[in-house]
């Protein structure tokens, strides 16, 4: 117990305590007219004591005890010792275990806090991605495009889709190829040798042209199927990040702040501090002593 007591001295006292330290205030009279008594008017007292008597009490008193069971590891002070406001009393054993759980604690509802952060940071680089992907999409659209425009293709190819015009242009190849084949070991003056060749130059072209076609019409349909799932994806982020995720993460940011207040209120019901400054006037623990939560020590 905690005692903060105080001494009064004075011949003559007009004094009203009110207890547990709260004073009472009355009501304010007016101040009477001090009439002035002659010398033979007052009082002796000669070869007189005034005596009176009283009991001291503290003004403030508090019963401690611990908030939990355990075996008390340290006792700091001595009866009849001063102590202030906060010091440390005495001291549960386990600390280090205790301190542990409350750092283990604040660091799960850091990093759940930093998970719900990076939910929110990882959206936004996300809308940045999704947003340039859009950009190189219609990049590529636009210069297939130019290429597909300015392709040299023969005018037998104009009307026709992209895969009959290979076909075309492979059945023509071959062909020339054919009509090569006895022609190519002549002399290259002969006139229908140079002649074959030229055809089969203009067919390999055709040839090469028209898959040149097949590549960037792939190349086309690829940057807007691209440029489609960038813009999807782009309008989904705009809502913010996924809803279940975010859900999770707030669930486990306040979980984490359950576990750190048990883990703190387990640490400071080990510890016996004194919550007002005054004498220690008995003290009913030693290292060693199981105590049990709420027992007067």
């Amino acid at each position: 117990m905690i005692q903060k007591g105080f001494i009064l001295t004075s011949t003559f006292l007009s004094l009203v305590l009110v207890g547990c330290n709260i004073i009472s205030h009355p009501d304010p009279t007016p101040t009477p007219t001090t009439i002035p008594l002659a010398s033979s008017e007052l009082p002796v007292l000669e070869g007189k004591n005034v005596v009176a008597s009283g009991e001291i009490v503290p003004a403030r008193f508090v019963h401690l005890g611990f908030d939990q069971n355990g075996s008390v590891e340290r006792v700091d002070f001595q009866e009849d010792q001063k102590v202030e406001q906060g010091q440390l009393l005495a001291q549960l054993e386990n600390l280090e275990n205790l301190e542990s759980q409350v750092t283990a604690a604040e660091l799960e509802l850091l990093t759940a806090q930093q998970e719900l952060d990076s939910l929110y940071k990882g959206n936004d680089m996300a809308q940045v991605v999704a947003f340039q992907k859009i950009v190189e999409a219609n990049r590529i659209i636009g210069d297939t495009k130019f290429r597909l425009d300015y392709l040299n293709l023969p005018i037998t190819f104009q009307n026709l889709d992209t895969i009959e015009a290979i076909e075309l242009a492979k059945k023509n190849y071959e062909q020339a190829r054919t009509n090569f084949e006895p022609f190519k070991f002549r002399s290259s003056s002969d006139p229908r040798r140079k002649e074959l060749v030229d055809e089969l130059e203009r067919a390999r072209s055709d040839f090469n042209s028209a898959m040149r076609m097949l590549e960037l019409e792939a190349d086309l349909l690829e940057a807007q199927v691209n440029l489609k799932e960038s813009e999807q994806e782009y309008e989904l982020l705009q809502d913010g990040p996924d809803p279940d995720k975010v859900t999770l993460a707030q669930a486990r940011i306040k979980n984490a702040e359950a576990q750190l207040a048990v883990a703190l209120n387990a640490l400071e019901g080990s510890k016996l501090t004194a919550p007002i400054s005054g004498t220690l006037v008995s003290l009913d623990i030693y290292p060693g002593q199981t105590v049990l939560a709420g027992d007067q020590i």
